[in-house]
């Protein structure tokens, strides 16, 4: 990504940014199956290269439940097949100032919404009465962001260099 870095990310099985922006067709088929209508297409303000191509706004309300119709409607392959439990889209902090179990304690929507739970895993846990994000579970869905309900939680773009591959997420 250039410039506004975290300001969006692409979506999940999406392939490293300079051969993403070779590959996608910008179709606009991803953005039409995204059960959240969180993917949408990038505007000619973030420059000629990247316009209309797709991507998530997670910190602008934009939020991804891992479902995978964008991958499988992706035609050029700048979305990859990715097994749920390999999708990595950046990673929550916590900004303890403003979060009101670091202030007061008696809040934990971010706990109580995180979408892993379901899959038995917890991406922010409650460690000594404050609420912790767990970096190497956490997936950056920014479920967790619309609930919060004093803006404490902002999604970090994830780290590819610890990637093994060109697809986000391995």
């Amino acid at each position: 990504m250039t410039g506004n870095e975290a300001s969006y990310f692409r979506p999940p099985g999406a392939m490293d940014e300079r051969d993403f922006l070779n590959v996608c067709l910008r179709c606009q088929r991803c953005v039409e199956v995204c059960s959240t209508k969180s993917i949408r297409p990038l505007s000619l303000l973030k420059g000629l290269w990247v316009a209309w191509t797709p991507a998530i706004t997670v910190n602008s309300g934009g939020y991804c439940i891992r479902c995978l119709n964008c991958v499988k409607a992706c035609a050029s392959g700048a979305l990859q097949k990715i097994e749920r439990n390999q999708i990595k889209i950046g990673i929550a902090a916590i900004d303890k100032t403003k979060c009101l179990d670091w202030r007061v304690e008696g809040c934990s929507k971010c706990i109580d919404t995180c979408p892993l739970v379901t899959e038995g895993q917890m991406a922010i846990k409650m460690i000594d009465g404050k609420p912790v994000v767990q970096e190497g579970i956490c997936v950056g869905c920014a479920v967790c962001t619309i609930r919060c309900p004093v803006n404490a939680i902002k999604i970090s773009p994830y780290k590819k260099g610890s990637e093994e591959s060109g697809v986000h997420g391995k």
